[in-house]
């Protein structure tokens, strides 16, 4: 078996959906919580880092990615206002 080849832990897609899709957790993040901020970091960091990772194959490379990647949600996230269009 193939050992990964970052050394973050993804977290479960379904746990990343879930918790996304919480209106509450929504709602702190657009707030400007800063513990929403720091879970929605910590869901997402491992999974896109360790995408990034295989695509670049370096790992200053993708961890640069990886923080413009959120950085972009985030800001679109906040600019959201939860409807659908």
């Amino acid at each position: 078996m193939a050992k990964p080849i970052a050394s973050v832990t993804p977290v479960a897609p379904r746990d990343s959906v879930v918790g996304l899709r919480s209106s509450a957790f929504l709602h702190d993040l657009r707030n400007g919580e800063r513990e929403a901020f720091v879970r929605f970091f910590e869901l997402y960091r491992g999974v896109i880092f360790n995408l990034v990772l295989r695509l670049t194959r370096g790992r200053g490379d993708a961890t640069a990615i990886t923080l413009e990647v959120l950085v972009r949600a985030y800001r679109e996230i906040l600019l959201t206002t939860g409807r659908s269009t």
